[in-house]
């Protein structure tokens, strides 16, 4: 994760990561996380963190973080994660997926494209941390 929070730019030290991650794993209501492998090899992570949604009637969740090694970037495995993520997230009775990303990760974007994600020019995410 702290490849990925580097390359993103996220601000967190490793305990705060880890009491963060140990909270999602120990609550599973929360989401999940999922290990992303190639060859056997694992090369990423997919996070999952769940919600309800009016709109949506029912849970919604966000893909909170995907990360995949950048030599292992344009295998397919991304895709393929994407692809199990949505059956993971129908079993468990969720309703909709939602996702952030950098508007100039343009890679990425097809990536989320190409699975079906489509931006919602109506809205913007606004966040507003409250500690």
């Amino acid at each position: 994760m702290r490849a990925y929070h580097e390359f993103e730019d996220v601000q967190m030290s490793d305990a705060e990561r880890t009491a963060s991650v140990r909270e999602l794993l120990l609550n599973p209501k929360f989401g999940g996380i999922w290990g992303i492998y190639h060859d056997a090899e694992p090369v990423g992570y997919l996070a999952l963190c769940t919600g309800y949604s009016i709109e949506f009637g029912d849970q919604d969740a966000f893909i909170d973080e995907l990360y995949i090694k950048p030599a292992c970037r344009g295998l397919g495995v991304g895709s393929q994660a994407l692809t199990l993520i949505k059956v993971e997230a129908a079993k468990m009775g969720i309703k909709a997926l939602h996702l952030e990303v950098d508007h100039i990760n343009s890679r990425a974007k097809w990536l989320y494209a190409k699975a079906r994600f489509v931006e919602r020019d109506k809205y913007l995410l606004m966040s507003c941390s409250l500690s």
